[in-house]
């Protein structure tokens, strides 16, 4: 049995353009803390208030995310779908999970379903480095999905009660978006209502100090976790519980990871202006010392966030 609703969580919206206009300032003057944006939809459709929301939303100081309404019929699709939300949102900076809404089963049964499902959360997660999260509603989930899911968290729509009806899949939820019927200062019209497990308020508004305890490294060809834990002087393991969407199986080529930082190691964090030859005029290294340090990066490539080894 799944949990109830409880004060002490979090209160949030979902929105999209059909909510027009918004004050987002009242928004929050109304106690709402969160907001999930609809950014695309199928492998084509974008929301044409995606991003005027988003930054509405995150200049009056809500937590923002954003999610896909789901159109495919097949995993190939999903995958398309994927590569389309991935590319509109790139540009935008989030605070939650990246969300699949899954509530059309575009005639599929179970399996094929699950697995096309799976296909688009596993590629967001691994395309992004971002945690993603499943959204459905208690029939679906119950009468068209298998556990293949169940990795996921799962965002629940169930309207009209306090506790979301049993599916046979998950024994709890991250979201839970109990009214489609809300009514908020700022927003003309229904909106949806949504509650955030109380848990889950740490990592979806970290600290700056847990900001900082990551740092972003662009994976390289012969790159694996093995060899960047023992690059990063990391005990094993470290990897993939920092990065949870990860298949350490399927890293490629440009995909961005996190790493942890390590107290007892000696390492920068590129930021914007960067380069080799003005780090080692500012710190008095020898030129050519940042790049025997550090073999696998470009120097003509730096990315603000990427990690490099000093001496």
């Amino acid at each position: 049995m799944m949990q109830a609703r409880s004060s002490r969580n979090w209160q949030g919206i979902d929105v999209s353009h059909w909510q027009g206009e918004i004050d987002w300032a009242q928004v929050k003057k109304a106690g709402i803390e969160f907001a999930f944006i609809k950014a695309t939809e199928g492998s084509g459709y974008i929301d044409p208030k995606w991003k005027e929301n988003a930054d509405g939303a995150k200049a009056a100081g809500l937590q923002i995310g954003f999610y896909h309404f789901a159109r495919f019929t097949s995993g190939k699709e999903a995958e398309a779908e994927g590569r389309h939300f991935i590319k509109t949102t790139a540009s935008q900076q989030s605070d939650l999970p990246h969300v699949l809404d899954l509530e059309v089963t575009g005639g599929m049964d179970r399996a094929p379903l699950s697995q096309a499902a799976k296909i688009f959360l596993d590629n967001v997660a691994q395309e992004t480095g971002r945690e993603v999260m499943l959204y459905t509603n208690t029939n679906i989930a119950r009468h068209h999905l298998t556990d293949a899911l169940k990795e996921y968290p799962l965002w629940i729509a169930h309207y009209g009660v306090d506790r979301p009806g049993d599916n046979g899949i998950w024994d709890k939820w991250r979201v839970f978006q109990y009214s489609n019927k809300g009514e908020i200062p700022g927003i003309k019209g229904y909106v949806d209502l949504d509650e955030m497990a109380a848990e889950k308020q740490a990592a979806a508004k970290p600290s700056e100090k847990n900001s900082a305890a990551y740092a972003t490294y662009t994976i390289k060809k012969g790159d694996t976790f093995w060899a960047l834990e023992n690059q990063f002087h990391l005990a094993h393991g470290s990897l993939q519980k920092a990065n949870p969407g990860v298949s350490p199986e399927k890293l490629q080529i440009g995909q961005k990871i996190k790493i942890p930082e390590n107290p007892d190691s000696k390492w920068y964090t590129i930021k914007k202006g960067d380069t080799f030859w003005a780090l080692g005029e500012k710190n008095g290294w020898t030129h050519g010392t940042l790049q025997k340090l550090n073999p696998k990066i470009d120097p003509r490539r730096l990315a603000i966030g990427e990690k490099i080894r000093i001496p």
